[in-house]
């Protein structure tokens, strides 16, 4: 299970948003945009207001909530579960060198290719 899986299975939606709104049969007043009746459904794997329209999970709901970063919402919520990330491995330059030269050579295949066929297509 991954880290970004973990976290939404440890921290409901609307586990999470009653922390912050007050939740009355699965509905809320939407912090997103000012209103007078609750619009806001909650529930446990995903949130949608049916007034502003914004929806998504416990990651999205915290980004915009706390108006961060996506990727510092699944920081914050791993550090709030003591859940540990792991970090990608960068692509080393050597990759990055190889991808290069692969694409350089496969653009000069191409127009080879296309030389081929245009003179092919004018001797006929």
């Amino acid at each position: 299970m991954t880290p970004i899986q973990q976290i939404k299975a440890a921290l409901p939606v609307n586990t999470y948003a009653s922390r912050y709104l007050t939740i009355k049969a699965g509905k809320a007043l939407c912090p997103f945009h000012k209103e007078k009746t609750p619009s806001l459904s909650l529930h446990a794997e995903y949130f949608k207001c049916h007034g502003c329209g914004i929806s998504g999970d416990v990651l999205s709901f915290a980004a915009n909530y706390h108006g961060i970063s996506t990727s510092a919402a699944i920081r914050m919520l791993a550090d709030e579960l003591g859940i540990a990330l792991v970090k990608q491995a960068a692509v080393r330059p050597y990759d990055a060198i190889k991808a290069k030269r692969e694409r350089a050579e496969a653009e000069e295949w191409y127009r080879q290719c296309r030389r081929t066929l245009m003179a092919a297509m004018l001797t006929d």
